[in-house]
C-alpha cells in the first residue's frame, strides 16, 4: 500500500509541474496514407515525465494481480519457446510478447513494454481532454482502473486505447477512432462493442429520459443476463462465466458512486458537445452497473464505459460557474471521498490482488 501510495503522491505532484509550466504549442503533422490525410498531434516528451513513477510500479512489480504468473508468465513462455499459437492471447499482445522477447527472455520485459504503452495511453488521453489534469491523475489511481491493469494487462491496454479514442467520437473524425478501435481489438475483442457507439454517442438525452433508461436497466437486469450469458458461453470469453471471474462483484458501493457521479454531471452540465459525450459514456457505465451483480462479465464491459470518469469529474468541476468556494468544497470532496475509496478496494478488500507489492528485484 505504501508503494501505491508513493507513487500516487509523485504522479500528482509532477502534474501540477507540468500544468504549472507553460509549454509553447506545436503544430500537429500531417501524413497521408493511401490517399486518407490524418493529423498527427505532436508529441511533447516532456509531458512523459508525471507517467514515470506508475510506470515503473507496474512494470517491475512481480507476483501482484491475479493473473500475473498463472496468465501472463505462462503466455510469455509459450511464445517464447515457439508454441504462440498455444498462447490463447489475443494477436496484439502476443505480436508484444515476440517484440519483448527481441530484447530479453525475461518475461519481466513484457511487464515493463506493457506498461509503457498503458500508462502512455492514459496520459496522453489526459493532457488532450482533462480540463484538470492534477485531478485525473488522482482519480486514476484512486478510482481503482490503475490496479485493473496490474491484473487483467491485456483488457487494459484496450481499454486505455478506447480512452484516448474519445476525443475523435467529440470531434467526429471516423479515420483516426476506427484505427484506434482496431488497435484496441488486437488486444481484446471486447473494444469492437465502441464501433456502435461512435453512432449514438452524441444524442442528447433529457433528465428525465436518463432517469428512465437507468430505472429499466435494473430492472430489465436478471432477464437480459440470462440472454447474454447463453450467447457468451458459445465464445472463447465463456472463461469469464464459467471460471473464477463467475464470482466477481461489483458491490453496493461502485453502484453508488456511478448513480452519484451522474446526478453530479447532470447538475452541472454545461451542455458543451464534449461533457454531453462523457455523460452519455457514464450513463452507460451506471446501467451496466445494473447487470454486474446478476453478470460478473458485465464488470469487463463497463471499464470501458467507466474509465472516462477520471476525465468526466475534473471537467465537469472546472466548469461550475457558481462561486469557486463551491468549486473548492466540491474538489476537496472528490479528493476524499475517492482517497477513502483508493483505501477500501486496496487497502482493506486487496481489490485485483494486488497486495503485497513485491518487485522483480525480489524474485
Amino acid at each position: 500500500m505504501l508503494v501505491y501510495t508513493i507513487g500516487l503522491i509523485l504522479t500528482v505532484i509532477l502534474l501540477k509541474l507540468v500544468k504549472k509550466k507553460k509549454y509553447k504549442q506545436k503544430n500537429s503533422k500531417k501524413i497521408r496514407i493511401a490517399s486518407i490525410r490524418f493529423n498527427i498531434p505532436y508529441l511533447d516528451l516532456r509531458k512523459l515525465i508525471p507517467m514515470i513513477p506508475l510506470t515503473l510500479i507496474a512494470g517491475v512489480r512481480y507476483m501482484v494481480g491475479a493473473d500475473y504468473w498463472s496468465t501472463y508468465v505462462q503466455i510469455f513462455k509459450k511464445v517464447l519457446y515457439g508454441n504462440a499459437d498455444e498462447a490463447w492471447g489475443d494477436f496484439g499482445y502476443t505480436l508484444l510478447n515476440k517484440f519483448a522477447i527481441l530484447f530479453s527472455n525475461d518475461y519481466a520485459s513484457i511487464f515493463i513494454i506493457t506498461s509503457i504503452i498503458f500508462c502512455f495511453f492514459v496520459f496522453f488521453a489526459i493532457y488532450d481532454n482533462s480540463q484538470n489534469i492534477t485531478m485525473s491523475g488522482y482519480l486514476f489511481v484512486c478510482s481503482g482502473y490503475y490496479f485493473c491493469f496490474l491484473n487483467g494487462v491485456r483488457q487494459m491496454i484496450a481499454v486505455a486505447i478506447i480512452l484516448y479514442s474519445i476525443k475523435y467520437l467529440v470531434t467526429k473524425d471516423p479515420k483516426i477512432y476506427f484505427i484506434l478501435i482496431a488497435l484496441a481489438s488486437l488486444f481484446h475483442m471486447t473494444a469492437l462493442i465502441f464501433i456502435p457507439v461512435y453512432f449514438f454517442i452524441n444524442f442528447r438525452f433529457t433528465n428525465i429520459q436518463k432517469t428512465i433508461i437507468v430505472v429499466t436497466s435494473f430492472l430489465l437486469a436478471k432477464p437480459i443476463s440470462s440472454l447474454f450469458t447463453k450467447l457468451v458461453l458459445l465464445t472463447k470469453y465463456s472463461w469469464y462465466i464459467t471460471g473464477s471471474y463467475s464470482s466477481a462483484r461489483q458491490g453496493f458501493v461502485g453502484t453508488v458512486m456511478a448513480v452519484a457521479i451522474l446526478v453530479f454531471a447532470c447538475i452541472y452540465d454545461d451542455k458543451k458537445k464534449d461533457t454531453n459525450v462523457y455523460i452519455n459514456l457514464h450513463l452507460v457505465f451506471t446501467c451496466l452497473n445494473a447487470f454486474i451483480g446478476v453478470l460478473p462479465l458485465a464488470v469487463r464491459i463497463a471499464w470501458y464505459f467507466g474509465f472516462p470518469s477520471i476525465i468526466l469529474i475534473p471537467n465537469i468541476v472546472s466548469r461550475i460557474t457558481t462561486k469557486n468556494k463551491t468549486r473548492m468544497i466540491i474538489s476537496l470532496a472528490i479528493y476524499v471521498l475517492y482517497f477513502i475509496y483508493f483505501y477500501y478496494t486496496v487497502g482493506l478488500n486487496n481489490s485485483n490482488l494486488v497486495l503485497p507489492y513485491r518487485s522483480i528485484f525480489e524474485r
